[in-house]
């Protein structure tokens, strides 16, 4: 039987010399009880008017983001941790860090060991990065500049159509992309392979799989680049 609690709780501020913290936890907090573990669903809605890039730090578990036209950050985040001896789950809290002009917001958990499910509506215009040790990534479109760093793991883009740059330690990429030409394109994987579909003037004929390293110099405005150790990268357009 799942026993459901709701915990309401105070942001607290923090100034430092050049970086300002606040320490949330969260403005709705749920907690699901189970038999040996607990899910906690945290939920926020963060004005990010005047912030210009926005950084997602995430331990292991999952992270999808949908872009929307608004000056809103949404964030919807599951924890599954272990149930502690009295039966009662401690609520983690989210860190988010505005850098000195309010240029940049850093969004994290404390929760090191615990699986997270995030999925996050941000503003098309922002600038990202995110790094996620270990688990999938799904990105609804890449429209500003944008970093993704994975440790192990998939990571799948459904519209690329801005610069972005994608390190993964093993695992498998896959970009769908509308840019009809790239400034500049590399592709480079360790042990695996390279599959590229629809750019032919990259050298590659329409699902062709190519050696695993590529480097191309074109006529487009935004640059792509993907490095893996181990594993695949498919590009299709």
């Amino acid at each position: 039987m799942k026993k459901r609690l709701t915990a309401i709780a105070i942001p607290v501020l923090c100034v430092a010399a050049t970086v300002s913290v606040l320490n949330i936890f969260k403005s709705k907090t749920e907690i699901q009880q189970e038999a040996d573990s607990v899910v906690i669903e945290l939920t926020e809605n963060i004005d990010v008017e005047g912030v210009e890039k926005i950084t997602f730090n995430i331990p292991s578990g999952s992270a999808k983001f949908v872009s929307t036209d608004t000056q809103n950050l949404k964030l919807n985040i599951a924890v599954t941790a272990s149930s502690e001896q009295d039966g009662k789950a401690s609520e983690p809290s989210v860190t988010i860090e505005r850098m000195e002009e309010g240029a940049v917001l850093t969004v994290e958990i404390d929760e090191d060991n615990s699986p997270q499910e995030w999925v996050v509506e941000l503003p098309l215009s922002k600038e990202i990065e995110l790094n996620l040790g270990a688990g999938s990534i799904d990105i609804a479109e890449v429209t500003a500049e944008s970093r993704f760093n994975l440790g192990a793991g998939k990571i799948n883009i459904d519209e690329l159509s801005h610069t972005a740059t994608v390190g993964v330690g093993a695992g498998k990429v896959t970009i769908n992309s509308q840019l009809e030409d790239f400034n500049s394109l590399a592709l480079n994987v360790g042990i695996g392979s390279t599959a590229i579909e629809g750019y032919d003037q990259v050298g590659t004929g329409s699902s062709r799989v190519i050696a695993p390293s590529v480097d191309y110099k074109g006529a487009g405005s935004y640059d792509l680049d993907v490095s893996i150790g181990t594993g695949k990268i498919s590009l299709i357009h």
